[in-house]
């Protein structure tokens, strides 16, 4: 599929369902993930700082960020997010994670792109080139993506006898949003640090490696507290539902 093509049909799929895509957000193991990303972005960010939330949907992260006292602009290509994030009051710009260069000005001290933004990027090479447009050298950026491999889901899967389903992580894919269809990547921690010299990384953890994703599972408090247990240790942080690098710009 063209690139082009992909754009158009992603947005497509968010336009048309982002009013439901709080269901998904509500779970409880979305919601558990997204605390342990927020607490990393405190962690790592520069209080107070300005931060760019890119893919940032209906705002949730940015909500959750301005009330830790940061000041924070959305890049989202869907209209029907962005017009979400707005009513609740969270600056949003229209635009994508391969904009950055041309659909903003300024720099910032942060930037985050969580739960599989960067899934729907196919061109790292525009990636690279807008982080380095907008982060500020010395900035951190807490990229959270969804890998190949995701090692619940496969006990899960297996488990459960959908040994088809097991493929789904391909390199190219088409992932369900409700009944509508969208073309991702399933990038590595490899492929993201290859892509981004002149950045370092600090940190890398699993979001999931025993903790199967929302869609297959409701989860209990003793796989999320063993999930985060694992989540940094060699073995696990790789094979998460998503995996959470946490960069900074030194060049």
């Amino acid at each position: 599929m063209r690139p082009e093509a992909a754009i158009f049909q992603t947005l497509h799929a968010f336009d048309r369902h982002a009013a439901e895509y709080g269901r998904w957000e509500d779970h409880p193991s979305a919601q558990h993930w997204r605390a342990r990303v927020i607490a990393c972005c405190v962690r790592y960010f520069s209080p107070n700082g300005r931060v760019l939330d890119v893919g940032g949907g209906t705002g949730v992260d940015a909500l959750m960020l301005m009330g830790l006292g940061f000041t924070v602009t959305v890049v989202e290509p869907s209209e029907g997010m962005g017009n979400i994030a707005r009513s609740h009051g969270v600056s949003v710009v229209t635009g994508g994670a391969e904009d950055l260069e041309t659909s903003l000005v300024g720099e910032f001290d942060g930037v985050l792109s969580n739960f599989g933004a960067l899934n729907c990027v196919h061109d790292l090479d525009r990636l690279r080139r807008g982080l380095q447009a907008r982060l500020a050298v010395g900035g951190v950026a807490v990229l959270v993506f969804m890998g190949p491999f995701a090692l619940a889901e496969a006990l899960w899967l297996a488990g459960t006898g959908r040994f088809r389903a097991l493929a789904r992580r391909r390199r190219t894919a088409q992932v369900q949003l409700g009944d509508a269809s969208v073309p991702i990547t399933w990038w590595t921690e490899g492929a993201v640090r290859r892509a981004l010299p002149g950045f370092e990384v600090l940190r890398v953890e699993s979001l999931g490696a025993l903790l199967p994703p929302p869609d297959l599972h409701a989860g209990s408090t003793l796989l999320r507290r063993l999930d985060a247990a694992v989540a940094p240790l060699p073995g696990f942080r790789h094979v998460g539902d998503h995996t959470m690098v946490v960069f900074r710009r030194v060049a």
